[in-house]
C-alpha cells in the first residue's frame, strides 16, 4: 500500500512539472496578399503561442525558404523573440518571394523554432496558399499552306496558334521560329513573328514563310519556337523567354531530277536542224508518281523552234528511285543563235493521288560552233555586178553593134568634070545669074 502512494505521488510531481513548464507552437496569422502569387513577393506573418505554465526563454523563429519561395539579399530569415510568458503570445513577420513558376494550390514553408540557448531546432511545415499568375505557353494547333508540306517546296506558309493556359497576361509577345536542318526561311525575318498580348486563357497566331529543301525525308521534324514577353511583377514589367517545341509534318510525295542530259549531234551550231535532245529524269521522292511528262517551256528570246508534238514527251510511271528517258527535238535558228550555253526550262508533270503535281527543272545547250555564211548585201551586191555584166555583154553590146552597122552606108567615088551631065551645068549657071 505504501509503495502505490509512492508511485502516485511521484507521478503527481512530474505531471505538475509538465504543466509548469513552457510549450511553444508555431502557425501562420496571416500573409499578405491573400492568396499569394506567383512571382511577386509575400509578406508572411507567424504567431508562437506559449501554451505552456511557465515562461519560454531565449525563444528564436527562423524560416528555411524552399522552393517555391525565396529571399532576397538584405532580407531576414530568423527572429530572435526572446521571453514569452505563459500562456502569452508573440508575432513575427519575415518577407518572402514567390518564384514565378510556382505551381499554384497549396505549397509549404518550412519554420524552425526553439528555446533556451542549448535547445534543439523544432520544424514545422505551413501550408500557403499561391494563386499562379504566371504565363503559361502551348501550341494549340499548327496549320499550313499548302494543307500538305513536301519536299521541294517554296513560300510555305505555317501557322501556329499560341495559347496562354497560365493566369497571367503576356503582353508585346514576339516569337521566332529555330527551324531544323532542311528547313531555311524564304526571306529574311520570315522565321520572326509578332503576335501581340496574349490575355490568360488567351491565344494568339504566329504566321511563319518557309523553304524545304529537295532532300528532306518525309516525317515529324522538330523546330523550336522561341517566345519573349513582357510580364507584370511587382507592379512593373519583366522581360521573360519560353520555348516551346514544334513538330513540322513533312510527307511523301514524288519528287524528279534531271540527272543527266545529252544532244544529237554532240556539237550544235548556229543553224542546226533536227537537233535530239535526251534526257534521264529520276523520281528522288519518297513516293511513286503516275503518268510523268517532260515538256519545255518556249521561250521566243531563244533560238529553238519545237515542231508540233516535239516539245513534249511521255515517259510514264516511276517508283521512288526509277529512272525514265525523254527526248525534244528542235531546230537552231541561224540568223538569232549565237555561241554559248542557253538554259531550258523544263517543266515535269506527274499525276499523284488523283492531283497533278508540277516540278521545274532545267538542262543546259550548248551551241559551240559559229555556221560560216557570207553576209547577205555583199552577196546581193555581187549578183546585181555579175547580172549586169552579163546584160551588157551578151545583150546590149550586141544591139549597139547591130544598129551600127545598119546607119553606116558605103562612100561613092566622085564623078570627074567631063562626066558630069550638060544639063546639070547649065542649070547651075542659071542660079548664078539670077543671084
Amino acid at each position: 500500500m505504501k509503495n502505490w502512494l509512492k508511485i502516485a505521488l511521484v507521478m503527481f510531481c512530474i505531471l505538475m512539472m509538465v504543466s509548469s513548464a513552457s510549450a511553444l507552437s508555431v502557425r501562420i496569422l496571416k500573409t499578405d496578399p491573400v492568396p499569394a502569387e506567383s512571382g511577386k513577393y509575400l509578406t508572411v506573418w507567424l504567431k508562437v503561442d506559449n501554451t505552456g505554465g511557465d515562461t519560454a526563454k531565449d525563444v528564436k523563429v527562423k524560416i528555411v525558404p524552399e522552393y517555391p519561395f525565396s529571399v532576397e539579399s538584405g532580407w531576414k530569415t530568423w527572429d530572435d523573440i526572446g521571453h514569452i510568458p505563459a500562456n502569452d503570445i508573440a508575432i513575427v513577420d519575415f518577407k518572402l518571394k514567390v518564384d514565378e513558376n510556382a505551381l499554384e494550390g497549396t505549397n509549404t514553408l518550412k519554420v524552425e523554432y526553439k528555446e533556451a540557448i542549448d535547445a534543439d531546432w523544432s520544424e514545422r511545415d505551413l501550408n500557403i496558399e499561391v494563386e499562379s499568375k504566371r504565363v503559361d505557353f502551348e501550341i494549340a494547333n499548327i496549320d499550313s499552306i499548302p494543307k500538305r508540306l513536301i519536299s521541294d517546296s517554296d513560300d510555305a506558309q505555317l501557322t501556329v496558334d499560341i495559347q496562354n493556359i497560365g493566369e497571367g497576361k503576356a503582353e508585346a509577345v514576339k516569337s521566332k521560329l529555330i527551324l531544323p536542318d532542311g528547313f531555311e526561311p524564304s526571306e529574311s525575318y520570315s522565321d520572326t513573328s509578332n503576335i501581340g498580348t496574349i490575355e490568360s486563357l488567351g491565344s494568339g497566331t504566329a504566321t511563319f514563310y518557309i523553304d524545304i529543301d529537295e532532300y528532306t525525308l518525309p516525317g515529324e521534324h522538330l523546330a523550336k519556337l522561341e517566345l519573349s514577353y513582357l510580364q507584370e511583377e511587382d507592379q512593373k514589367n519583366v522581360y521573360r523567354n519560353d520555348t516551346l517545341n514544334l513538330l513540322i509534318p513533312v510527307k511523301s510525295t514524288p519528287l524528279f531530277d534531271v540527272v543527266s542530259s545529252e544532244t544529237t549531234p554532240s556539237e550544235l551550231s548556229t543553224g542546226s536542224a533536227n537537233v535530239e535532245l535526251k534526257m534521264k529524269v529520276k523520281n528522288i521522292g519518297s513516293k511513286k508518281g503516275e503518268s510523268v511528262r517532260v515538256k519545255v517551256k518556249e521561250k521566243t528570246e531563244q533560238p529553238f523552234s519545237f515542231e508540233d508534238g516535239a516539245s513534249y514527251d511521255y515517259i510514264g510511271d516511276l517508283d521512288a528511285g526509277d529512272i525514265g528517258e525523254a527526248v525534244l527535238r528542235f531546230d537552231i535558228d541561224e540568223k538569232d543563235a549565237v555561241v554559248k550555253t542557253y538554259i531550258l526550262d523544263i517543266e515535269i508533270r506527274c499525276v499523284e493521288n488523283e492531283n497533278v503535281r508540277l516540278f521545274e527543272e532545267s538542262v543546259p545547250v550548248m551551241i559551240s560552233i559559229k555556221k560560216e555564211s557570207t553576209p547577205m548585201p555583199i552577196l546581193y551586191v555581187g549578183i546585181v555586178v555579175v547580172a549586169l555584166f552579163v546584160l551588157v555583154v551578151y545583150v546590149v553590146l550586141p544591139r549597139i553593134r547591130k544598129r551600127k552597122e545598119k546607119t553606116v552606108k558605103p562612100r561613092e567615088a566622085p564623078k570627074r568634070s567631063d562626066e558630069d551631065d550638060g544639063g546639070d551645068y547649065l542649070e547651075s549657071l542659071k542660079k548664078k545669074k539670077e543671084i
